[in-house]
């Protein structure tokens, strides 16, 4: 009974809506037990991750910066190390910016396109690579205006990867957001086009943990697509990782708000796609490599397109879904209610017994 209590109470820090008022208070409250999931180092890194051939390509991940003002020296030291680590490409996965400092182009009046303007400057300003962003659920509504189009992908090293975000959404309540039917139509087109290829899905909301009103259809959709191997989200500021079906769902550790500021190094090679996290050091420093390696099995069927890149890389998108702006659906806050029931699924649709077995622990 203990692991269903404690998992219910994950369930419910991934649904904030459901606390009410006091919604703040909760996610702090319960923020400290949702860690005791999170996936921990070991003494040595296992096997199948001391690999001594060198990586088809690296993509460096992170998400949840929430930049501000007090968060800013904490980037400068991210990108600076990010940029040591020599990636090809970097994928951000939103809750990107809040911030941009007063002196920065005055002339964009509204609040959101600076802010977001200022998040471009920052990254093309300090990384060497180029970088893949997407926006969260939260400061999402200029990303149109600085970055284009929402939905989009483009291949790494022979491997697809597909960027996504909502487009409808009711303000200031988590989870009540949704895709539009261009993004589905795209979407499905894009999956079609690129069966033969290895697949990565990236958004900010969990489809594991489901943390979204289209979470659901996302993940039958996915349940049909072979060649999808996982997602990459934030959203949760956990470092946790499930398993359903096919499909493993790995979400990143929060670089921004965190007991440890975290990010992922992701390397390709030609069987399989390895992840280490990178935490900063106690003393607020520098960052290092932690021994929390995952790995993403190639299937053999989708191995051969894999070659490696060279650099620099140039970060090409292969398709994309039209510019426009992410619509305030205030309707959609009364589906709230239509979150609770697929989180309590996902947690006891195994039964209570085997709870802990959700909680993915990946194996040679």
């Amino acid at each position: 009974m203990k692991a269903l209590r404690q998992s219910l109470l994950l369930c419910l820090l991934c649904l904030p809506c459901a606390f009410g008022g006091d919604e703040l208070g909760a996610r702090r409250q319960y923020l400290e037990l949702a860690r005791q999931f999170e996936l921990k180092p070991t003494e040595t890194p296992p096997d199948w991750a001391m690999r001594t051939d060198p990586p088809l390509a690296k993509l460096a991940w992170f998400t949840d910066l929430h930049l501000n003002a007090a968060y800013l020296p904490l980037a400068h030291r991210a990108l600076a190390y990010i940029n040591g680590l020599k990636p090809q490409a970097v994928l951000v996965t939103g809750d990107n910016c809040a911030y941009a400092p007063a002196d920065f182009r005055p002339e964009l009046t509204d609040r959101n396109v600076r802010r977001t303007a200022y998040f471009q400057h920052l990254l093309a300003d300090e990384l060497t690579a180029p970088a893949a962003v997407i926006p969260g659920d939260n400061w999402p509504w200029a990303y149109d205006k600085v970055f284009g189009p929402r939905q989009f992908s483009f291949d790494l090293a022979g491997v697809h990867v597909i960027c996504l975000a909502t487009d409808c959404a009711a303000k200031g309540i988590e989870g009540c957001a949704v895709f539009d039917e261009t993004t589905w139509t795209w979407l499905k087109a894009d999956l079609e086009r690129n069966a033969a290829k290895p697949t990565l899905l990236t958004l900010h909301e969990n489809l594991a943990p489901p943390t979204f009103l289209d979470a659901g259809p996302l993940a039958s959709l996915l349940e049909s697509q072979p060649q999808v191997l996982a997602t990459l989200t934030g959203h949760l500021h956990l470092d946790v990782e499930f398993r359903v079906g096919h499909l493993q769902h790995i979400v990143c550790p929060a670089l921004g708000p965190s007991l440890r500021h975290g990010l992922k190094m992701v390397s390709i090679y030609p069987d399989a796609i390895l992840l280490q996290t990178h935490e900063q050091g106690e003393t607020g420093e520098t960052f290092h490599p932690v021994n929390i390696c995952q790995r993403i099995e190639i299937p053999a069927a989708y191995r051969a397109g894999l070659a490696a890149e060279p650099m620099p890389y140039r970060l090409a998108r292969q398709s994309e879904t039209p510019t426009r702006p992410k619509v305030e659906n205030p309707a959609l806050r009364d589906r709230s209610p239509e979150l609770f029931a697929p989180a309590m699924g996902f947690l006891l649709g195994q039964g209570v017994s085997s709870l802990p077995s959700l909680w993915h622990k990946p194996t040679p």
